[in-house]
């Protein structure tokens, strides 16, 4: 039997069989040189377990049981033990990523937060706010005016991301009601801005005509007043 793109197998035994949701989903009985990652559904070698790696889908084979030594490893927050020197590396070992946060200083070539987090120094300037606090795209960050927006709170994002009725800078200030305005429910496209990029000063266009009745767009994009 198939529900909801699952296969529910109606001859295994009742112990073969967990109950969730008035459903019922096949578990397995693994080898006894085996770990049974707590989903039921997955085996894996016991000497996989406590390896620092998460081989079970839900992190279990490095929680269950893992006596971390304090000296060489570092316990995660949610549980299990990662390589103490991968502390504050800008990589993400624990499975809920503590092994990056509150961190005083990170590794060589590893960008600190302002909240104590440690990302890649490649991450910073890239327009994604991987420090979740923003800096990573304030920072530091030069902006080149021709292709790139500069956000009121600071950080660039793509000058083709304005006005298009989606908040890419952390304040909005790229969908900032004195820098778009919308006479009716449309918002700016990438080919509407490449259109008013290449309009010249004036920056008008024709109006459309549909239906026999003219219906215009004006948009404020600075510098200039442009309808499509």
């Amino acid at each position: 039997m198939q529900h909801h793109g699952l296969i529910i197998l109606q001859c295994l035994n009742w112990n073969t069989r967990l109950k969730h949701n008035n459903l019922l989903f096949v578990s397995v009985d693994c080898a006894a040189d085996e770990f049974t990652c707590h989903d039921g559904l997955t085996c894996i070698p016991e000497d996989f377990r406590c390896d620092y790696y998460p081989d079970c889908p839900d992190n279990s084979d490095e929680i269950d049981g893992c006596i971390c030594d304090p000296i060489i490893h570092f316990e995660c927050v949610s549980g299990g033990c990662v390589n103490a020197t991968w502390r504050c590396d800008g990589i993400q070992d624990c499975f809920d990523v503590s092994d990056e946060m509150n961190c005083t200083e990170c590794a060589e070539g590893v960008y600190l937060c302002a909240n104590g987090n440690c990302i890649p120094e490649e991450f910073r300037c890239d327009y994604i706010n991987d420090c979740e606090d923003n800096i990573d795209e304030v920072d530091g960050c030069v902006c080149d005016p021709s292709i790139e927006f500069i956000c009121t709170c600071g950080g660039c994002i793509n000058a083709t991301w304005i006005c298009e009725g989606e908040e890419d800078c952390d304040d909005g200030s790229d969908e900032a009601a004195d820098l778009c305005v919308y006479t009716t429910e449309n918002t700016m496209t990438q080919d509407m801005f490449t259109e008013l990029s290449t309009a010249g000063e004036t920056g008008t266009t024709d109006s459309a005509t549909e239906s026999g009745s003219e219906t215009s767009t004006t948009f404020a994009v600075k510098p200039g007043i442009y309808e499509l």
